[in-house]
């Protein structure tokens, strides 16, 4: 039994097809197929049954779904300890990030990327629950994210950092003059908004859940840069950190009362998986570097 056929055979029990599974893995079907049936002939006993129209798993197929799933952790989180061994001059990295930590991360990345070379790094964008399942079925090292609203079950997480939530008009629009708004400034105007599990914090769902009725809320978009595209040409207006800003000089952050409460940043791992040594190097570049400069940003505001 090897660990590339355990591979081959969770992608066919999850997907439930092996020209699906031989897609991923970059092989012919009739080469996957072979594979499996090595398998279960050394198991001696078949892992799936197989017509033109489906593939199902037998008891014996559900059984060893189990077992495989857990020997494939095991066996990255070995792999990834003896590369931690190598200094990390080999090896990868997933980092995964809601988008209102872009700002925070940038800094970060660069000083990560300038002093490990030789580490393939992936940044996944994502909602706060999307990054979450991620984590906790080991697609992502990391995340840097608010507080989920919902099961925190499996993560364990550490504090980081706070930053604020303004509006965000274009210096054009009639409030870009004001020093700071209220609720009621804003009733009136139209809104565009984060999708809901991409809103930063507590503070901003108790605002929109308690006045949903009394605001012009005109669309949700998940993607931050399409938000501010839209602001940057309308005098609609958002709801973001003013970080988001930066680069959009045409665009304007604008304090909220009710939104004075600063947001809490967190980063999460999945508390059954081995922590990587690169991501406990990237994780002390954001505390040496992001989170200093938070502290500054908030002390300004």
């Amino acid at each position: 039994m090897e660990a590339r056929q355990l591979r081959y055979f969770i992608t066919v029990a999850e997907t439930l097809s092996f020209s699906e599974a031989a897609r991923r893995h970059c092989l012919s079907q009739s080469a996957l197929s072979q594979q499996i049936r090595a398998l279960e002939d050394e198991l001696h006993i078949p892992l799936f049954t197989r017509n033109t129209h489906q593939v199902v798993l037998t008891e014996g197929g559900q059984l060893l779904l189990q077992y495989a799933r857990t020997t494939i952790n095991s066996f990255d989180d070995c792999l990834a300890r003896i590369n931690d061994l190598n200094a990390l001059q080999c090896g990868n990295l997933n980092i995964g990030l809601t988008a209102s930590h872009e700002y925070f991360i940038r800094e970060t990345g660069i000083e990560f990327l300038k002093s490990y070379k030789n580490i393939k790094t992936t940044v996944c964008y994502s909602t706060i629950d999307n990054l979450m399942q991620k984590l906790r079925a080991h697609e992502l090292d990391l995340v840097f994210s608010v507080m989920p609203s919902g099961n925190i079950d499996g993560l364990d997480y550490e504090y980081l950092l706070d930053y604020k939530l303004c509006a965000i008009m274009r210096s054009s629009h009639p409030l870009a003059c004001r020093n700071s708004l209220s609720f009621d400034d804003i009733r009136s105007q139209m809104l565009v908004l984060p999708e809901n599990d991409v809103r930063d914090n507590n503070a901003l769902q108790r605002l929109i859940g308690v006045n949903t009725g009394q605001l012009n809320i005109c669309a949700t978009i998940n993607d931050i840069n399409a938000i501010l595209n839209l602001v940057q040409d309308t005098d609609i207006i958002s709801i973001l950190t003013p970080q988001s800003i930066i680069g959009h000089s045409h665009l304007k952050a604008v304090d909220v009362t009710e939104l004075s409460t600063p947001v809490k940043s967190y980063v999460f791992f999945a508390n059954d998986s081995y922590r990587k040594v690169a991501a406990l190097k990237l994780l002390q570049i954001f505390k040496d570097i992001a989170v200093p400069k938070a502290k500054m940003l908030l002390s300004l505001s």
